[in-house]
């Protein structure tokens, strides 16, 4: 996540999974200018409706200046181990021609990004 920043002003962004609005975008700490490891948690009903195939799509209604890469799910199987998905590829940023723009744009919401688990 990069320059995503909260609160009245900001802080309506969510992300979509498979149609379920599942939580808010995740706000940059300290300095929102720059690239931060980001995680949201899914409740156990959430984690529930997740498929091999997966659609996420980030939805913003606010003027905020952001993008996000490497996206991908991860869930921790009963044993232990984790399981992760492909990461989508590339760069999404909510602002073309903003000073740190890059990537793919998009306006109010991205297109659906797949990511997907591998079978086994």
């Amino acid at each position: 996540m990069f320059g995503s920043q909260g609160g009245e002003d900001y802080g309506r962004k969510w992300i979509v999974l498979n149609r379920e609005r599942i939580g808010a975008v995740p706000v940059n700490a300290g300095e929102p200018d720059r690239w931060d490891d980001c995680t949201i948690d899914l409740s156990l009903e959430q984690i529930r409706r997740l498929r091999l195939q997966n659609q996420i799509v980030v939805e913003t209604e606010t003027a905020d200046c952001f993008k996000f890469a490497d996206l991908a799910l991860a869930v921790q199987l009963a044993d232990g181990r984790w399981a992760e998905s492909e990461h989508a590829d590339g760069v999404w940023c909510s602002t073309p021609g903003w000073l740190y723009d890059e990537g793919k744009a998009f306006s109010g919401k991205t297109p659906g990004i797949e990511v997907s688990f591998k079978a086994r």
